[in-house]
């Protein structure tokens, strides 16, 4: 089996069918970081904007497109480097809603998923157990679950027990905490979280990051193969145009030289825009001359992403340190009831201060005050949204103009505002400042230049899962419509989605693919050992 990229989703999955026995290549764009001293060097440099100049240019890449509707250009950072996105993520693993996989029923926006949340939810369970999450159950705005976390949930930060806590009671609503990828107690050869609070760049090996779990797992089994430097092209097809016979590649460091991976079969998982780019690049086949999966030009339909809202308070009192980034959550706004017409949003709070506004507030003043500084510092936490974009004219199409360094077309993404969006964002300000007053904030800044939104960097929907070739990309099982042996996994396959992080669920789809595909080949491996 091939798998092209190694973030959570591919080497979840490559993990799980490599210590059954399986056969896996894990193909990766980008290099290895190495080990926890080597990554935390360069992690580090990453979480950081101003030693951004010193960050290899492979591993600071971002897909930029115009988004005319949305005023603003998308812009989705990426990670090319084995781990995929994991190696910098803050590791957020909210559950979905079951109302997220019907949004389209109840609301009457966006797709409905092909099963229901309960079909899901083991699999969630799963999820949380394969990259270790902490967290807190039950609470009044946490979705169905049928057992408990991994590992209690990090500590009540000085910010959640002295200040939120009793102003977001005043309102009406309860704080709580947030799932997170990070070990709360030592477990799986993770050592506890240090509160240390830079979790995107977590020196320790407390959150989770691919390769340092499961790439190795992959790596350490006599049938697994990791293959960084490779760069996929397109897919070739036989000649019906049913299954795929080989993947085309080139290596990043000798451009020159061809990569062929002939397999069984193929499962793409190198994130939303690289995995419907490759599929749209492989059109040479006059069946699929619009692109692998793209029969009833689905492919690239309803790209969406999140949009994220930051706002920062300054308080009068200190509000501590030493806190996980974003351990604290409040998701009483997952589930308005007014969905029909604006999306869903929660909130995640971290304390401290965005540098931009203190270097704001310096050249506002003219001078530096170093005691007004500190105590704006002491003083200070952000509150972040994550919003729900209804999504309904989004697309990722092949850019005309634009090419990468081996000449192939880069993605050209819109994602166009609805007034569903805007509603969603004008809601998100009124809470804010309805919170603003409930903690006696002395100061409420947006963190936005703009003042407006910035793209969450959760790409998904250009793949989805659909009951028939209609109306998606690939079937419930995964598998894309009409080729046998070639699956999607990860965000790009979500009908619509609410406002919850992807990656857990992201994983809990490539273990429900993994057991589907390691029952195929035990059954075949089974059936070749039948003496004829």
């Amino acid at each position: 089996m091939c798998v092209v990229g190694s973030g959570p989703a591919g080497a979840v999955l490559g993990a799980s069918l490599a210590v059954r026995g399986q056969k896996v290549v894990l193909l990766e764009h980008g290099p290895r970081l190495g080990g926890l001293s080597t990554r935390r060097e360069v992690t580090t440099e990453l979480a950081y904007g101003d030693l951004a100049d010193r960050v290899p240019e492979h591993l600071r890449q971002e897909i930029v497109a115009p988004s005319p509707a949305s005023g603003q250009p998308y812009a989705n950072a990426q990670v090319g480097a084995v781990g995929g996105s994991s190696v910098r993520w803050a590791a957020f693993c909210p559950r979905p809603h079951p109302e997220d996989l019907a949004t389209h029923t109840r609301f009457g926006h966006g797709r409905d998923w092909p099963f229901p949340y309960e079909v899901l939810e083991p699999w969630l369970g799963r999820a949380e157990r394969a990259l270790g999450v902490s967290g807190e159950a039950p609470t009044p705005y946490g979705a169905p679950r049928s057992g408990p976390f991994p590992m209690p949930r990090l500590s009540r930060t000085e910010l959640e027990a002295r200040i939120l806590a009793p102003a977001v009671e005043r309102l009406g609503l309860t704080i709580h905490g947030q799932p997170v990828a990070v070990a709360s107690v030592p477990a799986h050869g993770r050592p506890a979280c240090e509160r240390c609070g830079v979790c995107s760049a977590c020196p320790t090996g407390a959150r989770y990051s691919a390769d340092l779990v499961h790439v190795p797992r992959v790596e350490t089994a006599a049938s697994g193969l990791v293959l960084p430097l490779i760069h996929a092209r397109r897919l070739e097809l036989d000649r019906r145009g049913e299954r795929v016979l080989a993947l085309h590649a080139v290596q990043t460091d000798r451009p020159e030289d061809d990569v062929i991976v002939r397999a069984e079969r193929f499962v793409l998982a190198a994130g939303a825009i690289e995995t419907t780019r490759l599929l749209l690049l492989s059109r040479d086949h006059p069946r699929h001359g619009r692109g692998v999966g793209n029969h009833s030009g689905q492919l690239g339909l309803r790209f969406t992403d999140h949009a994220f809202l930051g706002y920062q308070f300054v308080v009068r009192e200190p509000v501590g340190w030493g806190a996980p980034v974003y351990g604290v959550a409040l998701d009483a706004f997952r589930r308005p009831a007014e969905r029909d017409r604006r999306g869903a949003f929660h909130f995640v709070f971290v304390p401290g201060a965005h540098e931009r506004l203190l270097v704001d507030r310096v050249l506002s003043a003219g001078r530096i005050d170093i005691g007004a500084l500190r105590a704006q510092a002491r003083g200070s936490f952000v509150a972040l949204a994550t919003a729900e974009l209804e999504g309904a004219g989004g697309r990722l199409a092949l850019d005309t103009e634009i090419r990468d360094a081996f000449g192939d077309p880069l993605a050209r993404i819109e994602i166009p505002l609805t007034a569903a969006d805007e509603a969603s964002f004008m809601a998100v300000d009124g809470f804010v400042r309805r919170l603003a007053g409930a903690v006696h904030a002395q100061t409420l800044e947006p963190m936005s230049v703009r003042g407006g939104f910035v793209w969450g960097a959760h790409p998904m929907g250009s793949c989805a899962m659909a009951s028939d070739p209609e109306h998606g990309v690939v079937d419930p099982s995964l598998q894309v419509f009409g080729v046998a042996n070639l699956f999607v996994v990860g965000s790009a396959v979500f009908p619509h989605f609410g406002s919850a992080n992807p990656t857990l669920t992201v994983v809990a789809l490539a273990l429900r693919l993994a057991a589907r595909l390691g029952a195929e080949l035990d059954d075949a491996g089974a059936r070749a050992k039948v003496p004829r």
